[in-house]
């Protein structure tokens, strides 16, 4: 490493040392010059000046001779001077009532929208602003007796009939405005506590007002939870089966949704009697609905099975059976085998399938769902059944 290092400095010397006796020309010092080529050393002072920063003066380049001195005649040209007749058009002065809009260029301002328009509707942004400003002025004034709804009996001193002088004050301010109340996140909580709170005939009187938008508040994000409490607090059985009777018309429509299903798997786990939970699972099976209640009234068995069904009409056997695979697999695709809803559904279809290349390829599909499938006692049949039909390597 030191040889090489040695030779390196070596040939930079021998380069300076070349250069040195082979240039020709000149080299600028801080006092002068010196001529390398003619082998003089002395420093030529007469060609230095101290004037120009230390570099040598050269007269060759201080005034070019062939340029051409400066024409003056050529400088200005007076019949190309400024017409002060064509400077200003008075005719195309400035108009102010053109000039600017003072509503467009605020920030926060909007044009209004035009009639027909897609907010619109024939209001302008102001009108609409105004609209809401009132629902929200509504809000507020329930918002003083829900927080008095929230309180417990012994705090609020006279107790629940208290309560349902609060919710009978409630209901005067919101009139018929509970479309405007019920999708939203806190008009549907307030909604909510004067179902709880209220007295039947009460409760009665705002599920009335709220039941035509049943199908409606089950798809929206805050509703649905109002759907939910207003089929727990039904105070009549009738107006429960009524509710269950506009759900049960689009029962495999809604179930796929993400809200929906919540509120159709709290409904069927709430119902207390066999026969409603049993209607429930039948609206799946479409057109054949009115058939198996029609089988179920001549056996006079309500909880008739489909396989049972099936066995009394085997005509009807495979159009049925294709219709429930199409249904299961949607369910199954959509992770909803956790809903007891659901699993009623494919304990059906097991009991009620012979081809076991079908079964065995569903019971692949949910082996890994097993678990959820044990909260109740259909989905611990279906788990039961996929475990006999799985190999043992899926078994351990």
């Amino acid at each position: 490493r030191d040889n090489n290092l040695m030779e390196t400095h070596q040939k930079k010397r021998d380069k300076k040392s070349e250069f040195k006796s082979h240039s020709h020309g000149t080299k600028n010092f801080k006092q002068g010059t010196i001529d390398f080529g003619s082998g003089d050393l002395t420093v030529n002072k007469a060609k230095f000046s101290k004037d120009k920063g230390g570099k040598p003066y050269d007269k060759s380049k201080s005034f070019d001779k062939n340029k051409k001195p400066f024409d003056k005649s050529k400088s200005y040209d007076k019949s190309k001077s400024f017409d002060k007749s064509k400077s200003y058009d008075k005719s195309k002065s400035y108009d102010k009532s053109k000039s600017f809009d003072k509503s467009k260029g605020k920030p926060g301002t909007k044009r209004p929208f035009k009639e027909g328009g897609e907010k619109g509707e024939g209001l302008s942004s102001s009108q609409q602003r105004r609209q809401k400003q009132k629902v929200s002025e509504l809000i507020k004034k329930l918002r003083i007796n829900y927080n008095k709804l929230l309180m417990k009996k012994k705090d609020m001193g006279e107790g629940a009939e208290q309560k349902s002088e609060l919710v009978k004050e409630s209901m005067e301010v919101i009139g018929d405005k509970y479309k405007d109340l019920i999708y939203k996140h806190d008009g549907c909580r307030i909604i909510q506590a004067l179902i709880k709170h209220g007295s039947n005939k009460q409760k009665g009187t705002v599920l009335n007002h709220i039941k035509d938008y049943m199908i409606e508040m089950m798809t929206g994000k805050y509703s649905y939870h109002l759907a939910q409490k207003a089929f727990y607090y039904a105070p009549t059985p009738e107006l429960k089966a009524q509710l269950r009777l506009e759900i049960n018309s689009q029962i495999s429509k809604l179930v796929m949704h993400q809200y929906a299903s919540e509120v159709i798997e709290y409904m069927y786990s709430q119902t207390e009697h066999d026969k409603h939970r049993r209607e429930m699972v039948y609206a799946f099976y479409g057109q054949y609905f009115l058939l198996l209640k029609e089988q179920a009234a001549t056996t006079q068995d309500q909880n008739i099975s489909l396989a049972a069904f099936l066995k009394a009409k085997p005509q009807l056997k495979d159009k049925v059976l294709e219709k429930i695979e199409r249904i299961v697999q949607k369910l199954v695709e959509k992770g909803l085998a956790r809903h007891s809803l659901v699993q009623a559904i494919i304990c059906d279809y097991i009991q009620a399938q012979d081809d076991l290349d079908k079964l065995k390829w569903l019971a692949d599909t949910m082996k890994e769902k097993l678990p959820t499938l044990l909260a109740s006692k259909q989905g611990l049949f279906v788990a039961f059944a996929f475990f006999n039909l799985l190999g043992a390597k899926d078994r351990k």
